[in-house]
């Protein structure tokens, strides 16, 4: 489970642990490039995309936890890398930015995390 640049690496790093069952991100900056050109930031040339990563493998169970009103890193980014996965749900939380409210809300957040 990880929030915002934690979720970007805890999707690049799931491909390399040989025991991960699921990946869990919470308004997690998935497609660098896109991010850096929304806010006009110099692009990270040096750092790995999720995005243009290889989808992570059918076995990974990935949810994507998006907020609605987060100017951050704008839910369309994740919902983009989220459709191009195998095994992955986008859920966009309506009244949720990038910092409101998702700790007051993760004890009804989490019970959408599958549990197999």
């Amino acid at each position: 489970i990880g929030f915002s640049g934690g979720g970007t690496l805890a999707v690049l790093i799931a491909p390399y642990l040989q025991k991960t069952a699921g990946v869990v991100t919470v308004a997690a900056n998935l497609d660098v490039a896109r991010w850096s050109k929304i806010h006009k930031y110099i692009p990270l040339t040096d750092s790995l995309n999720p995005i243009n990563q290889p989808p992570l493998s059918q076995k990974i169970k990935q949810i994507h936890f998006a907020g609605i009103q987060d100017k951050n890193v704008p839910a369309e980014i994740i919902k983009s890398f989220s459709d191009m996965q195998r095994n992955a749900d986008f859920i966009p939380i309506a009244d949720f930015n990038h910092n409101c409210c998702w700790a007051d809300a993760w004890s009804e957040l989490l019970p959408k995390i599958p549990v197999d």
